[in-house]
């Protein structure tokens, strides 16, 4: 029987370069060939800074998501700041997708003085992350001051919360008796929830 020669594997180095390939087509090849290697979290992100493909950029964020670790969640945490809001959006739906490992760059992100990226933080959560969130998304409600970011944690809430999670909704409606919007929102959630008062 002949032998098979197998191909070595391809050095850190060749990889890197890889990622750095002339065509759209091979720098995608080359992000998605690194799922499942941790190492390659900060070659990602480097790259993902600069990337003009919108191709190539989705391919980097699946990538980071399959990795999974905190350590590209807290990368993937950094893109809420992004202007592109296609990269922002990649980057909340990995988020959403990642779980557990996500919990500390969440959690740090919804203490951002800029209350848009407390907002995008918000939307970042959903039923993967649901055993924890549920925690930081009451905390949001009895302290946050910017109501539309308080009404992003009601929505959330909708979506991964149940019953338990009506005190916590009450609490947010009467720190702000005067907003009509928040009064209303925290019926809908309560109904939805199953507590239709």
């Amino acid at each position: 029987m002949p032998l098979v020669k197998r191909r070595p594997p391809a050095s850190r180095a060749a990889t890197a370069l890889a990622l750095d390939a002339a065509t759209a087509a091979d720098r995608r090849a080359a992000a998605l060939a690194r799922a499942g290697d941790p190492a390659a979290v900060g070659p990602l992100l480097a790259m993902l800074a600069g990337e003009p493909s919108r191709e190539v950029r989705a391919a980097i964020v699946t990538t980071l998501t399959t990795i999974g670790t905190e350590e590209a969640a807290a990368g993937l945490v950094g893109l809420l700041r992004a202007e592109d809001t296609g990269l922002r959006n990649d980057a909340l739906e990995a988020l959403r997708r990642i779980g557990k490992p996500a919990a500390g760059p969440l959690r740090a992100a919804l203490d951002d003085p800029d209350p848009d990226r407390r907002l995008f933080a918000i939307q970042a959560l959903g039923p993967a992350q649901a055993a924890w969130a549920r925690g930081l998304l009451h905390a949001v409600l009895a302290a946050e001051t910017e109501v539309n970011v308080g009404l992003a944690a009601v929505d959330a809430l909708v979506e991964i919360g149940d019953a338990a999670d009506l005190d916590a909704l009450r609490g947010f409606a009467a720190r702000f008796p005067g907003e009509p919007m928040v009064g209303f929102a925290v019926r809908h959630a309560a109904a939805q929830l199953g507590a239709a008062r």
